[in-house]
């Protein structure tokens, strides 16, 4: 009886040591690198990196007023019902398409266009189980706020009746 005893404290003890948490998988770790470049009044280029090459992501932009009203995570369970209704419009014309059709593997550039000058907005980046269709770890956000409309005051057209010719001057006036 000593002996199974001693035997079972031994597994008790091996199997306590063996069950430490990963190090990768901390959900307050970063799990995305979202770069913002090219910033105009209307445009900017996003690029999101997993952490984790393997892992599917999903990825989109945000005005912060929206974002402001509900959580990250809400708002990533939205942009989920979205791709789960886009699928389901597309099955319902014979076409099957999967979650991962949606989403981003390692790397992903997009040149987001048809933004509102000086609004600010937020990126989310979010891991996705293709097989439950849930978010996976932590939403990550990056803010970003869209330049002004840059004027001229040395704007000139011209035009004329002949050659097509106006000329146009700002004035000093506003």
């Amino acid at each position: 009886m000593k002996k199974v005893f001693l035997y079972v404290a031994a597994m008790a003890m091996f199997a306590m040591g063996a069950t430490s948490c990963d190090p990768g998988k901390d959900p307050d770790q970063n799990q995305f690198n979202i770069a913002i470049e090219n910033i105009t009044y209307q445009s900017a280029d996003v690029t999101v990196t997993a952490a984790d090459s393997n892992s599917y992501f999903y990825f989109d932009l945000v005005e912060a007023t929206k974002l402001a009203k509900v959580t990250n995570d809400s708002m990533a369970n939205e942009l989920i019902v979205y791709i789960q209704e886009t699928m389901d419009f597309y099955k319902e014309l014979g076409m099957e398409l999967f979650y991962t059709d949606f989403l981003s593997l390692g790397k992903e550039v997009y040149a987001f266009d048809g933004l509102d000058e000086e609004t600010e907005y937020v990126v989310l980046a979010f891991q996705i189980d293709t097989i439950a269709g849930k978010v996976s770890g932590k939403v990550e956000t990056k803010n970003f706020t869209t330049t002004k409309f840059a004027t001229t005051s040395n704007l000139s057209l011209t035009f004329s009746k002949d050659k097509g010719v106006l000329t146009i001057t700002p004035s000093k006036n506003g």
